[in-house]
């Protein structure tokens, strides 16, 4: 198993949905946790390898999680700080990202779990779940095309 790295194609695919973890599903997890963890990364989202379904993996201090499909269903707050990606390496950008998040998905016992996540982990859940719907840090940047939204022009007010 091998990462994937911008600009490759299937990075911007749009994630499939999993019917239930079953063992194969759980060996590419960990794989995958094991690459995550080698490359010093916090999460991994299963396309970031080349695995066009709905799986993610977080780790970070205090919290690790498998999950399947997984959508916000609320959020409040923001927060604003540097990201980097292991699909996208030697690059930071500046993201605004929800402060607090309830994110609702599958775990690994097949059980549909809500999970209230704050700060640093929000953050994590949010940037793979991204990667589930093909977006990248880079989309957030305008040194690479990105960060085009609220960026409206004014329009001139007509002179009479």
């Amino acid at each position: 198993m091998k990462l994937l790295y911008y600009p490759n194609s299937k990075l911007r695919e749009v994630a499939e949905p999993i019917d239930k973890f079953t063992p194969e599903i759980m060996t590419d997890l960990a794989k995958m946790f094991q690459l995550m963890l080698k490359n010093g990364g916090a999460g991994l989202a299963a396309p970031q390898v080349g695995i066009n379904k709905r799986l993610i993996i977080v780790a970070v201090p205090g919290w690790q999680y498998m999950l399947a499909n997984p959508e916000i269903t609320s959020f409040q707050g923001q927060q604003i700080d540097e990201e980097a990606c292991l699909s996208v390496p030697k690059v930071k950008v500046q993201i605004h990202r929800a402060q607090d998040i309830v994110v609702r998905g599958m775990n690994q016992s097949n059980q549909m779990v809500k999970i209230p996540l704050k700060g640093f982990v929000s953050r994590v859940v949010q940037h793979e779940i991204d990667h589930l719907n093909g977006k990248l840090i880079v989309d957030y940047s305008k040194k690479f095309g990105g960060a085009k939204r609220g960026h409206k022009k004014k329009k001139k007010a007509k002179q009479s």
